[in-house]
């Protein structure tokens, strides 16, 4: 089972740092209502009139879905979309107490090409085993504005973290 968790209802305290120059956006009104965390990067040159952008999504496992399905949804809702979706990278680091794939996708849409940099991790939450926290963490751009994001994009995603009770 899947639960959708909106930012008004996140019982979980996490903890990220925004890259320089980046700066957060409404979710709603940047049309990724279902994302918690939305952060665009003006002032990279425009390739194709596309703004690179950082979201994260969350939701709450109860199902035996692994790490590697979860990025396979991911897949799976994008294409659901009409986009033409291939994945050109993924790496699935499983043995680990929070699950993770990484992975580098193309979108194209019409005439625009999109690349995605995808993050899924799984943390286990309380004392079920199947109880967990879905952690999707997508830095969208353009290919020639993939330099210039993607030591961002790590950074955002390396300091991301679930709050410990000092840090509230």
């Amino acid at each position: 089972m899947v639960s959708p968790i909106g930012a008004e209802r996140l019982d979980v305290p996490l903890g990220f740092d925004v890259p320089d120059e980046w700066r957060p956006v409404d979710p709603a009104q940047a049309g990724a209502p279902g994302a918690v965390v939305v952060l665009v990067r003006e002032g990279v040159p425009a390739s194709a009139g596309f703004t690179p952008n950082i979201t994260m999504g969350l939701s709450r496992r109860t199902d035996d879905a692994t790490v590697a399905d979860i990025a396979d949804e991911a897949i799976g809702r994008l294409a659901a979309t009409g986009v033409e979706v291939s994945v050109l990278e993924r790496e699935v680091l499983a043995e680990q107490e929070a699950p993770c794939v990484t992975q580098l996708v193309r979108c194209v849409y019409g005439e625009r090409t999109v690349v995605q940099s995808q993050v899924h991790l799984l943390i286990p939450l309380g004392d079920a085993p199947q109880d967990r926290l879905a952690v999707e963490m997508v830095c969208s751009c353009t290919p020639p504005q993939l330099p210039a994001v993607t030591g961002d994009f790590q950074h955002f995603v390396a300091s991301f973290h679930i709050r410990g009770e000092e840090e509230s």
